[in-house]
């Protein structure tokens, strides 16, 4: 925001304020049109254990690493895109658990429990489905964005007591969000509704505010949004 101090008895002429003010809104519309970029082909294979390891780019070398389907449990072969998976190491068949981040053939992958670990509100009424699953960048550039499946734990708890209704309630319990990493905070965002959504975008003085009248927006909505956002 430009802020202009006048020290006392001191005089400024109009077009000497206008001026600064010219120049330091012009400074601001210069920052926002060149905002760092991020790209997952700036992480080299391996794993990254930790936030602080992905944030400096620490890698560690992973080999013999393979990916198997999060429903089917069959081996995704290595050309083939996968949104979400598990990963396997060949060497004893076991699931990699611990490491933030993956990137494989070139893709980055980040593991589902540390988006609530990690969220920008400690949020805790979505939970992860899978936490031990990674879920592929999808898109990149101002943010790195991903989906995940979540259970909002408040109807999957109130569900249980509800016998054939409950069934549904448990259904919807379960949806596929939008997630964003964040580079300016550091942190994942969790769109639980459209007021998040909104916020998420005022935060970054957006022009794409959506319409919450509805109290409901679709994920292929908000990925629309946040398509032209992240290159914006």
């Amino acid at each position: 925001m430009c802020k202009i101090y006048l020290l006392k008895k001191q005089k400024m002429s109009t077009k000497f304020i206008v001026s600064i003010i010219f120049i330091c809104c012009s400074l601001k519309g210069f920052s926002q049109e060149n905002s760092e970029k991020h790209s997952v082909k700036d992480y080299p294979d391996g794993y990254y254990m930790t936030l602080e390891d992905f944030l400096a780019k620490k890698v560690i070398k992973a080999d013999g690493l393979i990916r198997s389907d999060v429903k089917t449990r069959k081996v995704i072969t290595a050309e083939t895109n996968a949104d979400q998976a598990f990963f396997i190491m060949v060497s004893d068949s076991a699931k990699v658990k611990k490491a933030f981040a993956i990137s494989y053939n070139r893709d980055l992958y980040f593991r589902q429990a540390f988006f609530t670990k990690y969220a920008s509100k400690g949020d805790r009424v979505d939970a992860a489905v899978n936490p031990n699953s990674y879920h592929r960048v999808i898109m990149d550039g101002n943010f790195f964005y991903m989906e995940a499946v979540f259970a909002n734990t408040w109807k999957t708890a109130v569900s249980s007591n509800m016998g054939i209704a409950g069934s549904a309630m448990a259904s919807s319990a379960y949806q596929l969000k939008p997630i964003v990493f964040n580079f300016e905070t550091q942190r994942f965002d969790l769109f639980r509704n459209c007021e998040d959504f909104n916020a998420f975008l005022a935060s970054r003085d957006s022009p794409n505010v959506v319409n919450c009248d509805s109290r409901y927006i679709t994920l292929e909505k908000m990925k629309a949004v946040l398509e032209d956002e992240i290159k914006r």
